[in-house]
C-alpha cells in the first residue's frame, strides 16, 4: 500500500512561546523606553535646564554681542559656560577668572524637549474613531495641515511689504467686519437654541456675543476713526488665514481624538514652534545696506563677521578678490600661514584681534607692524563689545606676507578696519586707506573689513523721508523709497519701507533700520538710510504656531469649562434636591429629556441658586460702600475751593514737550524729578524762611503744576522754593 506526506512547503510552523514571550518583552522594552521619554520628569528638567541657560546667555552678553551669544548658547549642542558669566564686568569689573563647565546647549535642549512631547503623545492619546470616521478625520486633518503649509510658502514667496495680503485693504476690512458679525450671531444663537446648556454657559455665551456684537457696531457704523490701519490689516489678513487652516485641523483632530482633539491641536503648535526654530533659527542671516539717496547697490554687510579681501586689478572696471574668513585668521593666529591658491604669497596671522583700539604713535614706538600705513598706528585687544553696548567692534590683526616663489619675506602689515573699512564702519565718514603689495609686478591691496554679500539684483535709493515731532529734532517716522532691479531679467519693483513696515524681495526681508546725514565727497551733506536684511523663510511659523495653539486652548478649555458648569450646576441641584426633595438632573439627562419631547418645566424641577440669606449681603455691601467713598474722595478737589485756584485743570493742559504733546502735569513732574529726584516742592515754614522773601511765599506742600506755572510766569517766590537736591553740603 502506497503511502504519501502532506506537502508543507507552503505554511510557516508556528512560533514556539519562547519567540512569542520574546516579542512581547521586546515590545514592552520599547513602550517602556518611550513612556519614559514622555515623562512629565523629563519635561520640567528641560524647562529647567532652558531657564539656566537663558540666564547664563543673558549674563554672556555683557561681553558678547548677540550673534556670539546665539551661536555658542543656543543654537550649540553643547554650550562651554566660562565661570566669568557669573561676574559681570559691568558690575564686578574684568575678571581674572578662568575655566568652563559644560551645559546642554539650545540644540540639545530643544531636541530632548521635542522628542519628550512626541513620545507624550504617542503613550497617552489614543485614537477614539473607527472606521469611516477615522478615514474622514484623517483626510479632514490632512487637508488642514496642507491649507497650513501653505500659509507659511505663501509668506516667504510673496514679494512685495510683507504680509500684505493678495486683495485689497478695503476687503479685508470686509472680511473682518463679516467675521465679527458671524461670530456674534453664531454665539447668539447657541445662547438661545442651547436649551440643555446650564445656566452659567448660557450667561458666558451671553457676554461673549455682547462684547463681539459692540465690536461689530462699532467696526461697521464707526466711521473711519474706527477702522483698522493697514499694518492692522495685515495682521488681521494673518490671523484670518491662519485660523482658516486652523479650524479645519481642529475638526479633523475632534473626529480624530475626540474631546481630546483641542489638547492634540495645542501640542501641534507647539511642535511646529519647535520645528521651525530648528529648520530655520541657524539659517536666519541678518546683514546691513547703507544707501546714500540717489545710489544704487548689490552688496549687503554681515556685521557679525569680518573678511581679509586680497584685491587685485582685473581690467579698468573690475577687481578680482580673494578674501580670507575672519574666522580663519582667528584659528590660525599666531599658527601655520594661511595659503590660497589665487594668490602668490601666503598670510601668516601673527596677532588677531576680534576688537581693538587703535591709536597713532612715533617711528620709535614699538611696533610689529614693519611696512606700510601700520607703522604710523598701534593696534592693541580691547575687550569685546557686548550686546549692553551700541558701539561696534573694529577688527585689526598684524599679518606677515611671504613670496611662496623665493620665499622672501614681503614685511609685516597692519590690517585694520579702522583703517580699512571707515566708509562702512562710520557710515560714509571717510574713504578707505589701505595697503598695497608688489609682487612680481602685480599690485595687491588688503583690506580687512565686515564680510560682504552681493546680491543678484541691486536696490536703489530714490527718496528717504524724514519726519520729526513738532519743534524737535526727535524723528517720528523716516521711510525710504526703493526700486529693486533684477541683474538678469532687468525686472523692477518699486517699495517703500518704513518703521514695522518692511518689504519682501526675492525671500529676503528689509527693514528701516537707521536714518543719517552724511558728508558727501562733493562737499554737500545728504541722507543716508541703513536698511536691515533679514532672510528667514519661517517668519509666518510663530503666527502660525501661535494661532494653532490659540484655537486648540479654545476648545480645550472650551470642554473643560463645560464640564465644570454642568458639575456646578448638579451642585446647585443638589442643594436644591435637599430643600425641595426633587430629583438632581445633569446636562445630558436634560438633553435626553429633550429629544424625548419632554420640557424640564412639566418636570418642575429648576435649576438655580438657593435662597441667600439677609446676613449674606453684609459683606458685600460693605465692600461696595468702601469703595463708593474712596471714589467720592478722589473726586473731591481740595484745590478748587471758593477763592482759589483749580490746579487740576490746570495739570490736564496740553502742552508741547520733545516734539510730543503731554499734559502740563506731566511736564513738571518730569522736571523736578530731574533736577531734585523729586514730584512736588516742600516749601518752608514762614518761621524758617530767611529774610527778604516774598510775602505771598506759598506754605506747605506745591504741586509740581503749580510750581512750573509760577516759573513760566516769573513768580517771585519760585526763587525761594527748594528745588534742587544737594546729597553732599560739604560742596
Amino acid at each position: 500500500m502506497a503511502t504519501g506526506s502532506f506537502p508543507s512547503h507552503g505554511f510557516a510552523p508556528a512560533p514556539s512561546s519562547a519567540v512569542r514571550s520574546s516579542r512581547r518583552t521586546e515590545v514592552s522594552a520599547a513602550w517602556q523606553a518611550l513612556r519614559a521619554a514622555g515623562s512629565l520628569k523629563v519635561t520640567v528638567v528641560m524647562f529647567l535646564a532652558g531657564i539656566f541657560l537663558l540666564f547664563v546667555g543673558t549674563l554672556a552678553q555683557d561681553e558678547k554681542n548677540l550673534p556670539e551669544v546665539k551661536q555658542e548658547y543656543f543654537n550649540s549642542w553643547i554650550a562651554q559656560v566660562p565661570f566669568s558669566d557669573f561676574f559681570p564686568v559691568t558690575i564686578f569689573g574684568p575678571s581674572k577668572l578662568t575655566g568652563w563647565f559644560p551645559f546642554p546647549g539650545g540644540a540639545t535642549i530643544g531636541l530632548v524637549l521635542l522628542v519628550n512631547l512626541i513620545a507624550a503623545k504617542l503613550t497617552r492619546f489614543h485614537v477614539h474613531a473607527t472606521g469611516t470616521r477615522l478615514l474622514a478625520g484623517t483626510a479632514v486633518s490632512l487637508v488642514g495641515g496642507l491649507l497650513t503649509l501653505l500659509v507659511i510658502l505663501s509668506g516667504h514667496y510673496a514679494d512685495g511689504l510683507q504680509g500684505r495680503p493678495p486683495i485689497d485693504y478695503a476687503t479685508v476690512w470686509r472680511l473682518v467686519q463679516a467675521s465679527a458679525v458671524t461670530l456674534t450671531a453664531g454665539l447668539l444663537w447657541a445662547a438661545v437654541a442651547g436649551r440643555d446648556l446650564s445656566r452659567l454657559t448660557r450667561i458666558v455665551l451671553w457676554l461673549a456675543a455682547a462684547a463681539t456684537g459692540t465690536l461689530a457696531v462699532i467696526s461697521i457704523f464707526g466711521g473711519e476713526g474706527w477702522r483698522m490701519s493697514e499694518p492692522g490689516l495685515r495682521i488681521m489678513w494673518q490671523l484670518i488665514q491662519s485660523s482658516v487652516a486652523s479650524l479645519i485641523l481642529l475638526a479633523g483632530m475632534v473626529m480624530v481624538f475626540g474631546s481630546r482633539g483641542g489638547n492634540v491641536l495645542i501640542h501641534i503648535g507647539v511642535g511646529l514652534l519647535m520645528l521651525g526654530q530648528f529648520a530655520f533659527g541657524d539659517r536666519q542671516i541678518e546683514e546691513r545696506m547703507a544707501l546714500v539717496e540717489g545710489q544704487s547697490s548689490n552688496m549687503a554687510l554681515r556685521t557679525d563677521e569680518t573678511e581679509l579681501a586680497v584685491i587685485r586689478p582685473d581690467d579698468d572696471a573690475n577687481d578680482r578678490v580673494t578674501v580670507i574668513s575672519g574666522r580663519l585668521m582667528r584659528a590660525r593666529s599666531g599658527g601655520k600661514p594661511i595659503v590660497a591658491d589665487d594668490l602668490p604669497f601666503d598670510v601668516r596671522v601673527l596677532s588677531y584681534f576680534p576688537n581693538s583700539s587703535v591709536i597713532r604713535v612715533g617711528p620709535v614706538a614699538p611696533n610689529q607692524a614693519t611696512t606700510g600705513i601700520g607703522k604710523s598706528w598701534l593696534a592693541m585687544d580691547k575687550a569685546p563689545e557686548g550686546g549692553t553696548s551700541s558701539r561696534p567692534n573694529i577688527a585689526s590683526a598684524y599679518v606677515q606676507i611671504h613670496n611662496r616663489a623665493t620665499g622672501a619675506d614681503l614685511g609685516t602689515f597692519l590690517v585694520s578696519q579702522f583703517m580699512n573699512d571707515q566708509a562702512q564702519l562710520f557710515m560714509g565718514a571717510g574713504g578707505d586707506e589701505l595697503d598695497t603689495i608688489d609682487v612680481d609686478g602685480t599690485v595687491y591691496r588688503l583690506q580687512l573689513r565686515y564680510r560682504r554679500q552681493y546680491k543678484p539684483y541691486n536696490v536703489t535709493l530714490t527718496d528717504v523721508r524724514r519726519i520729526n515731532y513738532g519743534a524737535s529734532e526727535t524723528p517720528r517716522d523716516f521711510s525710504s523709497y526703493v526700486t529693486f532691479t533684477d541683474t538678469a531679467t532687468k525686472a523692477q519693483q518699486d517699495g517703500r519701507i518704513w518703521m514695522n513696515n518692511p518689504v519682501r524681495y526675492r525671500g529676503e526681508t528689509f527693514y528701516q533700520s537707521q536714518y543719517s546725514q552724511v558728508d558727501l565727497p562733493n562737499g554737500q551733506r545728504g541722507e543716508m538710510t541703513g536698511l536691515q536684511v533679514v532672510e528667514n523663510a519661517g517668519w509666518l511659523i510663530p503666527y502660525v504656531a501661535c494661532v494653532l495653539a490659540l484655537w486648540g486652548m479654545l476648545a480645550h478649555f472650551g470642554g473643560t469649562f463645560l464640564r465644570f458648569a454642568d458639575r456646578y450646576d448638579r451642585g446647585l441641584a443638589g442643594a436644591r434636591e435637599e430643600d425641595d426633595g426633587q430629583p438632581m438632573v445633569s446636562r445630558n439627562q436634560r438633553r435626553a429629556t429633550l429629544r424625548a419631547g419632554e420640557r424640564m418645566a412639566a418636570t418642575g424641577v429648576a435649576v438655580g441658586r438657593p435662597a441667600m440669606a439677609a446676613t449674606d449681603l453684609i459683606m458685600p455691601m460693605l465692600a461696595l460702600a468702601v469703595v463708593g467713598l474712596f471714589c467720592l474722595m478722589s473726586t473731591y478737589d481740595r484745590s478748587a475751593r471758593e477763592g482759589g485756584h483749580d490746579w487740576r485743570s490746570a495739570a490736564a493742559l496740553p502742552m508741547l514737550h520733545e516734539g510730543r504733546i503731554k499734559p502740563l502735569d506731566t511736564v513738571a513732574r518730569n522736571t523736578l524729578q530731574l533736577l531734585g529726584n523729586r514730584t512736588s516742592v516742600k516749601m518752608p515754614k514762614p518761621e524758617e524762611a530767611p529774610k527778604g522773601v516774598p510775602a505771598d511765599l506759598p506754605t506747605g506742600t506745591v504741586s509740581a503744576t503749580e510750581w512750573m506755572l509760577g516759573m513760566m510766569a516769573g513768580a517771585d517766590w519760585v526763587e525761594h522754593a527748594p528745588v534742587f537736591r544737594i546729597d553732599a553740603m560739604e560742596v
